[in-house]
């Protein structure tokens, strides 16, 4: 008899909700309000590696060469599109005014190229460097996976995110450093924050059922709340980070929970969105973004653009999540009709 597998709903019910977080840390909600959920959504990109490392457990190790090859090729794919969506997008806009030879020699530098496979940052468009780090990540993760060292190598978690920490703090109190030292690419790159949530993902799903008998609903909430609000605190203080202590201990809280809860709470269509349109919401949203921005910087429509301000996060979110749909139904229709053929 055939087990069926889990779907964990809940977790992927929360991928459409990090997905809004993510939106929301480049589309600011105004004032101190902003600023604030800026510092509760640095727990979105942290908890997608950390997805995608649980969703890579596989107890069949017989599979993982086909399993891991087939993702990575996936994620390759996606980037690779991505890249050269936001490439021609910005090209065009730059042939308009007449200077695509600059934007060119900019984007595609000795040193932009440096930074695009030593620290995944694309110049094209910097929120991209997930994509780019998630594949690191996995190609690390599948190397451990095959040479059987795993377990060994989950030490690497605390070890490589504190490393980041430090170096930023390093960064930060140092008087009058070099400019490439105050790049946050230096430590919010596959190494520092993509490794170490990939297996931190994976590691949960290994010990899932212990973790859950562990830890009480009380003492999980009592922590995201907790170390939430010591991110928030530093953010308010003006000293503004992409990456926190206690990020760390909040979406580990977090993610243990929604893990206790699966099958207790009724997710509805989050699930389906989560699934299926997260990732999309990601890629997209820099580029509705900016053509909403254009929209409202025309004349007629600037008293418009300041009357939404305050919404923005939620209209850019929106018509984000709506696009995503659009595309994967067209995905899947001209992918059905492709086997027809065939």
């Amino acid at each position: 008899m055939e087990v069926k597998k889990k779907q964990y709903e809940l977790l992927n019910a929360l991928k459409i909700i990090a997905a809004f977080f993510v939106v929301a840390i480049h589309v600011h909600f105004p004032g101190n309000f902003g600023k604030g959920i800026i510092a509760v959504a640095r727990f979105a990109v942290p908890f997608f590696f950390m997805v995608s490392g649980f969703f890579s457990f596989y107890e069949n190790k017989e599979v993982l060469n086909v399993k891991y090859k087939r993702k990575i090729r996936h994620l390759c794919t996606i980037f690779a599109g991505s890249f050269l969506l936001y490439l021609a997008y910005d090209s065009f806009a730059h042939i308009m005014n007449g200077s695509l030879m600059n934007y060119l020699t900019n984007k595609f530098s000795i040193d932009a190229i440096i930074e695009f496979f030593v620290f995944n940052h694309p110049r094209v468009m910097e929120p991209l460097w997930f994509l780019l780090a998630l594949v690191y990540a996995t190609v690390v993760f599948f190397f451990f996976e095959k040479k059987g060292i795993t377990k060994k190598m989950y030490f690497l978690i605390p070890v490589l995110f504190l490393a980041g920490v430090i170096l930023r703090e390093l960064l930060e109190f140092t008087e009058n450093p070099p400019e490439i030292m105050t790049k946050a690419y230096l430590y919010r790159n596959w190494l520092f924050i993509g490794l170490p949530f990939f297996m931190f993902g994976h590691w949960i799903r290994a010990n899932e059922e212990k973790l859950k008998n562990r830890f009480s609903d009380i003492s999980l909430i009592v922590i995201m709340l907790i170390f939430t609000a010591e991110a928030v605190a530093v953010e308010l203080l003006h000293t503004q980070k992409s990456l926190y202590i206690g990020t760390f201990f909040a979406v580990s809280a977090l993610f243990i929970f929604v893990l206790k809860k699966e099958g207790a709470v009724s997710t509805g269509k989050l699930a389906v969105f989560g699934a299926e349109y997260s990732l999309y919401v990601y890629i997209f949203h820099i580029m509705v973004k900016n053509v909403i921005g254009k929209i409202l910087s025309i004349g007629v429509f600037v008293p418009v653009g300041e009357k939404l301000s305050a919404v923005m996060p939620v209209i850019v979110f929106v018509i984000t999540l709506i696009a995503s749909a659009v595309y994967v139904y067209a995905k899947k229709v001209i992918k059905s009709k492709f086997i027809q053929e065939k």
